[in-house]
């Protein structure tokens, strides 16, 4: 999941107790192959920040602010580092020397894991495959994504579906923000993607792993942790602030994530060792220390999100989730309550907005920009993300431009404060 939601104390795994792999994933995405990806909204829209083919407007961003330092998505609960941090300038297929030297820094991290493990407490096994649902809305979420039905589940369609999500299903907490409970069953989330909107992790992996297994594939929830700077990475607890899928598919286990709001692009076989570049950044897959059969994701730090996702091996069914969700959802303490966040990946980068602050993470580094009026940040959120909000009247709309207008000037006093 994505938005830097505080992690919460609604389920803490811990030692004690009795209580899954090729760097080549996939042929490298070719951007020649781009364009059939890209998100295509409704006729008539007068486009500024994406173009009416959903490319990226390379002058919406001309005026950036380059001293707004304002976060952009991630789950963990890191405080936000006053930083300007420019990638470099890495190719998308064919690493050069810079790329070589990122990937062997990712490479040595994965290496220097602590070896200690544990085992989980209230960790309860189960079936691990999830379930069709003949409820949910499979039609409308797959004309969301622009596929067909596979004639088989098979890898070329789970890496097309996966990159399809991200770029064309946001990762959003509006409705957090507009105060309307939700749930983690997938069928809710299904039908909210197919009225045009998105969802955070427990949403997006939720109706993910729902669609995929309606279609036939084998596919596995898992307990997650994503983790920011200031958690300690070699940690054996887990607290649960996310959803994880595993996919079996084609005789391997592959990483399958649209929840994490920049991360990955494509899904990554799971495989102990594996370093992976999507475009310009670099991502790796070690086991987690503190579970046997538990995994750790190492993000790459150019995306400035966040550092790392454990995840534990066992298998979970969509109530595991729900304490998480309702404390992320609905405390004050959470991130995804304090401030409002949008993102989208595609092959070359990620578009965010975090309350008032736009921000265009690529290879090129980090470009920003500040939102000064409700006109603006509603044309952004239907150019850039999608999200036309067509659920949205005039009276909401002006209630949720205060309420994130309110929270962007919160920021900017801590931020001054702490000067």
């Amino acid at each position: 999941m994505a938005g830097r939601g505080r992690a919460g104390d609604e389920l803490v795994l811990g030692p004690g107790g009795q209580q899954r792999h090729r760097l080549a994933v996939a042929e490298p995405h070719d951007d020649a192959d781009t364009d059939a990806d890209h998100v295509t909204e409704p006729d008539g829209h007068a486009y500024r920040y994406r173009d009416a083919d959903g490319h990226r407007n390379p002058d919406a961003l001309a005026h950036a602010d380059t001293d707004t330092d304002q976060p952009h998505a991630n789950e963990s609960d890191e405080p936000d580092a006053d930083r300007e941090t420019v990638a470099d300038p890495l190719p998308d297929q064919h690493p050069d020397a810079a790329t070589a030297a990122h990937s062997r820094a990712v490479a040595h991290t994965l290496a220097s894991a602590a070896a200690k493990t544990v085992k989980l407490d209230g960790v309860t096994p189960r079936s691990g495959a999830v379930r069709p649902d003949p409820t949910a809305d499979i039609d409308g979420y797959l004309a969301r994504l622009g596929l067909e039905r596979p004639a088989l589940p098979d890898l070329a369609w789970l890496f097309a579906a996966h990159r399809a999500h991200m770029e064309r299903i946001p990762y959003e907490n509006l409705e957090i923000q507009l105060e309307r409970a939700t749930s983690v069953d997938p069928a809710e989330a299904i039908a909210r993607i197919a009225r045009g909107r998105g969802g955070y992790c427990f949403h997006m992996n939720g109706a993910l792993g729902t669609l995929l297994a309606t279609l036939g594939y084998d596919v596995t929830r898992h307990l997650g942790e994503v983790r920011g700077a200031e958690r300690d990475q070699a940690s054996t607890d887990l607290t649960i602030n996310h959803q994880v899928l595993t996919v079996l598919c084609e005789g391997e286990t592959w990483f399958v994530d649209c929840g994490l709001g920049d991360a990955p692009y494509e899904p990554m076989v799971l495989r102990a060792g594996t370093v992976a570049t999507q475009g310009a950044f670099t991502y790796g897959f070690e086991p987690w220390a503190g579970r046997p059969g538990g995994w750790r994701f190492v993000h790459d730090p150019n995306q400035e999100s966040f550092v790392s996702m454990v995840f534990a091996p066992e298998p979970v069914g969509v109530a595991a989730f729900a304490a998480a969700h309702h404390r992320l959802s609905t405390s004050p303490d959470s991130n995804f309550v304090r401030a409002a966040v949008a993102s989208r990946r595609d092959a070359r980068g990620t578009d965010i907005v975090r309350g008032r602050v736009l921000y265009r993470v690529d290879g090129d580094g980090v470009t920003k920009q500040t939102i000064d009026t409700p006109d603006s940040w509603y044309e952004l959120l239907a150019d850039v993300f999608g999200l036309h909000l067509s659920d949205v009247d005039a009276a909401e709309r002006a209630v949720l431009w205060k309420r994130v207008s309110a929270a962007h000037e919160e920021w900017l006093a801590e931020r001054a404060a702490a000067r």
